[in-house]
């Protein structure tokens, strides 16, 4: 819903807008420019994981489940973008196994400009209610 060449008109977005978990999730998953948050960084590493690396891998490098969590974070978001990088402090075996598995980023979320938003147009919607959304289908 928040990309360039989305073709979701303002009264798609507003509908949406209706439902906020639904309208911010769809904001996190879908900004370029929003922000990272090390705890669901964190969160997105122990799923990955969990879903696709055996106890065995871990234990060949060295590490538990919650010790690869913590080296992997010396190496995210160097840069700001919420991105696991060499150029960090963390082990390059723990990066390597991310970034081999195409796990390139954890724990983006909306930006604060995107959250304002939507609680704008919500709070637009309850003034106004849908009267406006309709406006250009007839």
């Amino acid at each position: 819903m928040f990309y360039w060449y989305s073709k979701n008109t303002w009264q798609d977005i507003a509908r949406y807008a209706n439902n906020f978990s639904y309208f911010n999730s769809k904001a996190e998953s879908k900004s370029d420019d929003g922000m990272t948050d090390s705890d669901i960084a964190k969160d997105d590493l122990r799923d990955f994981l969990q879903e696709y690396v055996d106890d065995e891998t871990l234990k060949e490098l060295g590490y538990t489940e919650d010790e690869f969590i913590e080296e992997a974070m010396e190496g995210w978001d160097v840069y700001g973008d919420g991105a696991f990088t060499r150029d960090g402090l963390a082990d390059e075996d723990v990066i390597d196994l991310l970034l081999d598995n195409e796990f390139y980023s954890a724990g983006k979320v909306a930006s604060n400009r995107e959250r304002l938003w939507a609680i704008g147009l919500q709070m637009i919607l309850e003034k106004y209610g849908d009267e406006g959304v309709h406006a250009n289908e007839r």
